[in-house]
């Protein structure tokens, strides 16, 4: 991939060593044909693993709980079963259940009230209804409860309640060090120091998703390649493209930017969309609205939370209207925002899920401090698709067979920009932004488009220019400024304030007159 520095050594793709599988790399649609019995999930596995034990050991051996007080008066060798509280067998029923998961090799925690369980590869949310479900049918199947008590309402929450309690107490994995993870189907990418070493994974990762291919050290992708060179023939432009996919598997790098793939129709936008979905995973992607992510109340809180173990937010909305700058910059900087899923207690949310938003048209929204607007990157899609060029297959092929060489690509701007420290500076990505600013503020766009300019002996007054700004918001769809925020934004502009006495009274102005 020539504009990306795909090829050279310098791009830091000469240091990747090694093979976790030891096996030949399995493309997406080759995984993706893998039978259902191969991705039975890891509450169903250990469902299965669910046999018949003696209960009474499990609280005298493996508890020891003192049971001297439920035994029989004339037979001490032997525990009355009905003495003992339901309580305490439930304690029992849970322990052998977390016993079992951890000789099946199972991780079982909770993290801001959600049950997380590791399959070998990845953690992942398990609903709460799933859990009580199975926790019924695995009491039945411990032996010493009947269908009768096991499924009832009442018990099967106390069952949920003690398994919450001790997947607390298991506490939540912590790994050491700040190297960049990828995980993949066959192994987890450790990248540090540009280096790139595949290695097994590991429970301890708490990684929350598993790419569904095989890393391969030695693939590529043509027709990607070709793909990107046609859409994004701007070279510097593909390169902050390709630096901002990689920047998507960074949790600890401060760059604080949203991604806006800025342009009409036919430009390669929905490909690139497609074929990115895939490559991350539908899963590992929301797609909800700024304006809905960055809202205030119960509302904003609950969207929040869907952000939450995602690598993305790839939305088309972006709208600014009703969002929350504060909250919009805090989840770009990954800074805590609260969140809260339906019917669970609050929390905060340290967000890493990346932004990206595709757009035909940049939002027209005036009343923003410059932090709002320098944490977009603006990549602008300037090439049009011919029908005779364009090719509705085009995401199929390189889905099929080229995502780990997309991959790969992705890796090279990843390395790139950890050791620039920052994106790559072009100039099409630098004017597009300007204009956005720009055109985003109402105040400029008036004062072009009624010609105000400045006269030292001439004056305007606040009230005139403002009445006539109001009339032109109304009618071009801009969010109209307060008379306040609309005189600052005109001395922002470099008009001079004045004042001048109309019939006897002071009126406040500005030195200007309208254009003819």
């Amino acid at each position: 991939m020539s504009n990306t520095g795909f090829e050279a050594s310098e791009d830091g793709l000469s240091n990747i060593t090694g093979d976790a599988s030891g096996q030949e790399p399995k493309t997406f649609r080759e995984i993706e044909n893998t039978s259902i019995a191969e991705k039975t999930s890891p509450l169903e596995k250990l469902s299965e693993s669910i046999q018949k034990v003696n209960l009474i050991n499990t609280l005298e051996h493996d508890i020891r709980d003192p049971l001297h007080k439920y035994r029989k008066e004339d037979d001490y060798a032997n525990v009355d079963n009905l003495k003992i509280p339901n309580s305490l067998y439930i304690v029992a029923i849970i322990h052998e259940i977390f016993k079992v998961a951890k000789r099946i090799k199972l991780g079982i925690c909770v993290k801001h009230g959600a049950i997380y369980m590791y399959d070998g590869k990845y953690w992942s949310v398990i609903s709460d209804e799933e859990i009580k479900s199975k926790l019924s049918s695995m009491t039945i199947k411990l032996g010493f409860y009947s269908p009768a008590t096991a499924l009832t309402a009442d018990f099967s929450e106390k069952l949920f309640k003690q398994f919450i309690k001790c997947g607390i107490d298991e506490g939540i994995p912590q790994r050491e060090g700040k190297s960049i993870l990828i995980n993949l189907n066959n192994g987890t990418l450790e990248i540090d120091s540009g280096n790139v070493k595949l290695r097994d994974h590991n429970r301890n990762d708490f990684l929350t998703y598993v790419l569904q291919y095989d890393y391969d050290e030695e693939a590529i992708a043509p027709i990607f390649d070709n793909f990107i060179n046609k859409v994004l023939p701007d070279t510097n432009s593909s390169l902050v493209l390709q630096e901002f996919l990689g920047y998507v598997f960074t949790t600890n790098l401060k760059l604080e930017k949203a991604l806006i793939l800025y342009g009409g129709g036919a430009n390669g936008k929905s490909v690139l969309f497609e074929v990115v979905s895939k490559l991350m995973g539908r899963d590992n992607i929301s797609s909800m609205g700024l304006g809905d992510i960055c809202s205030k109340g119960d509302k904003g809180n609950n969207y929040r939370a869907g952000l939450e173990n995602k690598l993305i937010n790839f939305s088309s909305e972006i709208n600014s209207k009703g969002v929350n700058t504060d909250i919009f910059k805090a989840l770009v900087s990954g800074e805590p925002v609260s969140a809260r899923r339906l019917y669970k207690d609050g929390y905060e949310l340290n967000n890493n899920a990346k932004m990206i938003f595709n757009a035909n048209e940049l939002p027209r929204e005036s009343d923003r401090s410059h932090g709002f607007f320098r944490r977009f990157i603006i990549i602008p899609f300037e090439v049009t698709i011919s029908e005779k060029e364009q090719d509705i297959r085009l995401p199929n092929k390189i889905i099929a067979k080229e995502l780990s060489g997309v991959l790969n690509w992705i890796i090279a701007g990843l390395i790139r920009v950890l050791e620039n420290g920052k994106f790559t500076q072009s100039n099409k990505v630098d004017n597009a932004h300007a204009n956005f600013k720009r055109e985003a503020n109402s105040v400029l766009q008036f004062i072009e488009e009624y010609q105000i300019v400045k006269n030292d002996y001439e004056f305007a007054s606040t009230r005139d220019l403002y009445n006539t700004y109001s009339e032109y918001c109304n009618g071009s769809g801009y969010h109209r400024l307060s008379k306040d925020n609309f005189s600052k934004e005109l001395v922002k502009a470099g008009f001079e304030k004045m004042q001048r006495k109309v019939g006897g009274k002071n009126q406040r102005g500005f030195k200007s007159e309208f254009g003819e």
